[in-house]
Formats: structure tokens, sequence, C-alpha cells
């Protein structure tokens, strides 16, 4: 027992805040009750935020974020300040000694726990809800419209902030919707929970076509009836906000995991899913699944019901949402015989019921074409190397990720046998926001002040190579010669990405600007 008496002349606190604030109230009042009512008062919070912040706007939604983690931060230091101190006055009120010891080791390790998750997740997510004030939503626009016939909703694009309502208002004026079909690269996982409640409440049958990824692959298995095409493809990893990445054990998976096990998912495969960074993707293949219950049927494309959308945007429209682009708005500028090809193909595209998504793919045919290199070969030297900095930027980081794509990505338009990859598919966006950004600041170099023609000849450069060649060796060398064998073997490709990677660093990082931008004309074809 303790020798100390009691104090019975506790000082007036004032409120509430205030006394626990001094430590005022008794330490199994100030541990136990208050300790457990904040946390429990947080909780609730937290979750009851979440979903009011469903159909908020991206920037509402950072601002929310940024009020949620403060608090949390305010409320901890207010309740761990209040228990520490009335642990102090403890034995002064007749209390043991032991037990003010030990609330104090519990406050110790629980400032020490909350200090790490803090750091590591909610200062990550105040950076993110930052982000989102400003910026406001990255995730790019959905396209939603109906087949000719109305049967059909094809949802394509992005899963940004309002799709789910965009998709409500087309049910709502077309009852005869059966099935939703979703070919889209996924966005925010409160669209896709809400989208499914959609889907559920309206008994809609999901098919996907092309690729239906991240966000999207879990408002996919929502339906009752999932269908694959023979040449479609979810994709899944675990869920991010921004750069606030999730776990197993994390708030943020937990509607993904719900989503799934809803469906019969087996948990290897959710484990699975939900194990993938947010900056790659897994493309499990059709028997697993099927295995996994995840889709009903691989279905035949020509043979299953997919009629073609009506187009909702005008030329011109689109035209003007292209511009936003820093490298459309420069080819609008300085290129008006590519301009009309954009058009045109813009045009054919959109008669044919092709969705937005569909035809920001096809324009790859048109920007990847020989016009367009014909024109970046004349930027000037170093606005040309800083272009091809951002290439191997890119190759260095598929290198070391993903060498399927990487290969993809390198010869898809050469080697009729690759499968093309769309670049947001398989590598951050701030690289290829940054190949963007370069190609537009080349191409309008070329407009204004360009080369007209090649200083070096083909036998000068060849006289030169090996002095910029340092990391690109005979293996290179060799891959880059038998380059249409080795492709036919999937198990080439790490050595065919490396070989490139070396390449593309040898003559970014050449001292000798001049040469290597004659170098990469020589490569890219004549000025």
């Amino acid at each position: 027992m303790s020798n100390h008496t009691p104090n019975d002349a506790e000082p007036h606190y004032g409120s509430f805040i205030s006394k626990h604030w001094h430590g005022g109230y008794s330490l199994p009042v100030s541990y136990w009750l208050i300790g457990f009512v904040v946390n429990l008062v947080l909780s609730v919070v937290i979750v009851a935020m979440g979903s009011w912040s469903e159909n908020l706007s991206a920037r509402i939604v950072g601002a929310v974020l940024i009020f949620m983690h403060l608090s949390v931060l305010i409320l901890s230091v207010w309740q761990t300040v209040g228990i520490w101190r009335s642990a102090n006055k403890h034995e002064s009120r007749g209390g043991a000694a032991g037990w003010a010891r030990a609330a104090k080791v519990m406050v110790v390790v629980g400032v020490i726990a909350f200090a790490l998750q803090f750091a590591t997740n909610n200062l990550l997510q105040i950076k993110e809800g930052v982000h989102l004030v400003v910026h406001g939503d990255s995730i790019p626009e959905s396209d939603v419209r109906v087949s000719r016939d109305g049967r059909e909703l094809v949802l394509s694009g992005g899963m940004n902030k309002g799709t789910t309502n965009r998709v409500i208002e087309v049910l709502e004026q077309n009852p005869g919707i059966e099935i939703l079909h979703l070919n889209s690269v996924g966005g925010w996982l409160a669209e896709a929970t809400m989208l499914s409640r959609v889907i559920k409440q309206h008994d809609l049958t999901t098919y996907t076509s092309g690729r239906c990824m991240s966000a999207c692959a879990y408002a996919f298995l929502s339906a009752q009836r999932r269908y694959l095409s023979e040449q479609g493809a979810l994709g899944f990893h675990g869920v991010s906000l921004g750069s606030v990445e999730a776990n197993d054990y994390n708030l943020m998976n937990q509607d993904a995991e719900r989503l799934m096990s809803e469906r019969g998912v087996p948990r290897s495969f959710i484990s699975r899913a939900l194990s993938v960074p947010s900056d790659d993707m897994w493309f499990p293949e059709h028997d697993v699944l099927l295995d996994a219950n995840v889709v009903d049927r691989i279905v035949d494309p020509d043979n299953f019901f997919s009629a073609p959308a009506l187009p909702n945007t005008s030329v011109e429209e689109y035209r003007q949402s292209l511009q936003a682009n820093p490298l459309y708005a420069v080819i609008y500028q300085h290129y008006p015989r590519l301009s009309q090809q954009i058009d045109l193909e813009i045009e054919r595209q959109l008669a044919e019921g092709l969705s937005l998504e569909d035809i920001r793919a096809g324009m790859r045919s048109v920007m990847m074409g020989p016009v367009m290199f014909e024109n970046l070969v004349k930027a000037p030297d170093d606005l040309l190397v800083d272009y091809f900095k951002t290439q191997f930027a890119e190759v260095d980081y598929l290198n070391n990720h993903n060498a399927d794509a990487c290969v993809a990505y390198l010869l898809a338009d050469t080697l009729p046998e690759v499968r093309p990859v769309i670049a947001h598919e398989v590598m951050p966006g701030s690289l290829i926001d940054n190949d963007v950004q370069a190609f537009a600041r080349a191409l309008e170099g070329a407009a204004l002040n360009g080369v007209a023609e090649r200083a070096m000849t083909d036998d000068q450069l060849y006289a030169g190579v090996d002095q910029m060649f340092d990391q690109t060796n005979e293996e290179a060398f060799y891959v880059f010669d038998h380059v249409m064998t080795l492709v036919q073997d999937s198990n080439n490709n790490a050595r065919i990405c490396d070989a490139y990677r070396r390449l593309f660093y040898d003559i970014t990082h050449y001292q000798n600007t001049h040469f290597a931008a004659e170098y990469i004309r020589m490569l890219l074809g004549p000025v």
C-alpha cells in the first residue's frame, strides 16, 4: 500500500479536455476509460468519413485525408500526455506505484509503435492528401456508353471520381441493359466498391474483352455471371493510395479482400493478388482464373454478345481533350499533316463505335509512325538526347521489373509476333509523363530550330562508337544481331531487355552530346 495520503484538493481544470491533459482524472479512468473511448471514437470516425467521402471529389477526399490523420496525431498526443500526467499523480492519490510504472511503460511502448506507424503510413497519406488537394484526380477519365441495341453498357478508360454516378445515370436512362462490359485500367477502389453495389442491385453480367485491371478487376468480381474473352485479361495488385502501399493487414486492402471472398475466391488467390506491389500487375492465366472461381467461362468474342457502342463524343470534342496533352498540343500547333492524320483516325474509330480508351491505344500507330520519327530526328542535339534519356529510364525500369513487358514495349512495332503493351499498364506514371514532355520539347525544337541534315556520315559514326560503348558488351551486340531469332523464346527476354538498356545508357551518358545525337539520328532513320 502506498505511504502517500490522497490529495483531496484537486485544482479546477475547467473542461474535460483540459482536465485529462493535465492528468486530472484517476489513472484507471485516464488509461482504460478515456483511452478506450478515444480509440473507439477514432475508429468509428475514420470508417464513417471513409464511407462519406466515397462520392466526393478528389480534392475533398484529399482534405479529408489530411484532417483525419492530423486529428489522429493530435488526439494521440492529448491522450498520451494525459495518461502520463495521471500516472505521475497516481501515488499521491493513494494508488500503487507499480501500476503507475506499468502504465508509463505501456505509454512508452505505445508511443514508439504509434511513431513508427505514423512515419510509415499516416505521413504518407497526409502527403497524398496534399497532392490530391493541389492536383486533383490523376486517374484517367472513364468513358461510359451504351451499345446500339441498348443491352450493354461499355465502361472503358479509368475509374476516376464520379464513374459510378455516370454508370447509374446511364442505367436509369436505359433499363434494358443486361451486361456491363469492363475494359478499364482501374482507379479508385472506392469507385469499384460503389460500382459493385450497382452491379448487384441491377443483377448485371460482367464481361471483359480486353484488359480490366486493378479496381476494375474487383468490380468485375461483383457479378453473379462473369465472362472473359479468349483475348481478355484481368490484372490484380495490392491496393494503394498514391505513394501509400497496402499490405495484408492494412485497412486499404480489406474492401478488395471482401469483394473477392464474397465470390468464393480461395484465400491463396487473394493473398497472391494483394501481395503484388501497386506499381506492378499480375495477369493470371485463364485456367488459374477459372480454378479460382474468378470467371465463370472463357468465351469466343465473336460469338458472345458485344454490340458496337454509340459514340458520344465528337471529333472536335476529342481533339480538344487531346490538346491537354503537351505532345498533342505541339503536334496540332506545328505539324498540320500529322494533325490531319490524327483527326481522320479519330473520326474513323468513333464511327466504328470504339471506346475512347481504344482510340487512345489506336493512336500509337499514328504517333509512332514514320511521319513522327521523320520530325523527331530533326530535333536539336540536346533535346533529342534528353528524349532518349527518358527511353533509357523506362527500359531500365522494365529491365528490373518485367522483362516480357520490356521486350513488348521495345519491339512490338517492328515484330508482329510480339504483343504490344500499353505504357501506363507496365510502368509508373512519372516515367510516362517525363517521356511525353521530353517528346513534346523535342518535336517543338524540331519545328522551330530543326536540324536540316546529319552532320556525320555512317562511316564517321561507326569509327567513333568504340569510345561511346563502355557498357554495351559483346553479349549485347550478339543480341542485336540475332534479335529476330531470340525473341521467339520468351526465356531470352531478359537478355534482350538488358542489351537495349546497355545501349541506351551508353548513348545517353556519352560526354559528346553532338556525337550521341547523330548516332540516335542514324538509329531512327535519315534526316
